[in-house]
């Protein structure tokens, strides 16, 4: 029993895996990849008996697979049904105030997490939902009957004078033309994916900043402020978060800028002196770390180097 755990856990971390590396490095999503391995073998079914995936997944899991699948999409216009009269009753419900008051307040625990009650998170899962059913879970509902549906269901598939996918043995109730109509628009989609990575690129960035209204979400641990020769004031801040389970330590550079706008006067034409306003502040990020220790020995730095310009 631990040995089919462990098998179960390594199967799960390389599989995070593949999704980090395709996120990451192709920039499509995994289940549009799989997408098109699957088209693949359904335009070339004699590499599926060349992979032989039936002999290293046991016919249980087969069956339960395809058995769950088929149940779904046997019934996904009723699943529809239902996600529309959950959708709609909640969007009614919200416009009339009905959850102000029967929602529990929002609760922050000790550990750094908060739980709140939220009609409009609602709305968007139900709509993230009905988004899953004909992309990602229907691209693995056609991967697993590519590879192990017992029926002839490459051919079938595509089969005009075939009304349902019955024969399949696995499509029972399920019209062939909505399933053509959901592998055209997941086509379409991963056409969309495989532009978007040809042409985007992610460029790192020698630098970021805070914008001050983020500055509530960390603590100030320590700082040092000078003004060098230049004349503009410089302030040196460990901070860390304030909520997350496990904080990062950051390192950063407060800049104050003067901010001058001259006085126009728009009758005579003349500039008058410079009103003063309040200094404009920047919060460059100079370093990320969970070790304070490095955070430290950097600050240490930077004030060795402020010092030498005074």
């Amino acid at each position: 029993m631990k040995e089919k755990e462990i098998e179960m856990q390594n199967i799960i971390s390389t599989y995070k895996e593949y999704v980090k590396f395709s996120n990451e490095n192709i920039n499509i999503p995994i289940h549009y990849i799989i997408f098109l391995i699957s088209m693949f073998l359904m335009y070339n079914p004699s590499y599926i008996d060349l992979i032989n995936a039936n002999s290293w997944v046991p016919s249980n899991i087969r069956d339960i697979l395809l058995g769950v699948f088929d149940l779904i999409y046997s019934n996904i216009f009723l699943i529809y049904i239902v996600l529309m009269i959950l959708f709609t009753s909640i969007y009614t419900l919200d416009k009339i105030n009905i959850f102000n008051k029967i929602l529990p307040n929002d609760e922050q625990f000790t550990d750094g997490t908060k739980v709140s009650w939220n009609q409009i998170s609602a709305l968007h899962r139900i709509i993230k939902c009905g988004i899953i059913l004909i992309t990602a879970l229907w691209i693995y509902y056609f991967a697993i009957n590519v590879l192990f549906n017992p029926g002839n269901y490459i051919n079938n598939f595509f089969d005009e004078n075939i009304y349902d996918f019955s024969e399949t043995g696995y499509y029972d109730n399920i019209h062939s033309t909505f399933m053509q109509t959901l592998y055209y628009l997941n086509l379409v989609i991963l056409i969309c994916f495989i532009i978007r990575s040809l042409f985007q690129i992610k460029i790192p960035v020698s630098k970021y900043t805070l914008n001050n209204d983020h500055l509530s979400y960390y603590i100030e641990i320590n700082f040092y402020s000078c003004t060098p020769s230049m004349g503009q004031e410089k302030r040196i801040v460990i901070m860390k978060d304030k909520y997350a389970k496990k904080s990062n330590y950051y390192l950063i550079e407060e800049h104050a800028k003067p901010y001058n706008e001259p006085n126009i006067n728009l009758i005579k034409g003349t500039i008058a002196p410079s009103l003063k306003r309040p200094n404009i502040k920047s919060y460059e990020v100079k370093n990320v770390s969970r070790d304070l220790n490095e955070i430290i020995y950097h600050f240490d730095q930077l004030v060795l180097r402020l010092e030498r310009q005074k």
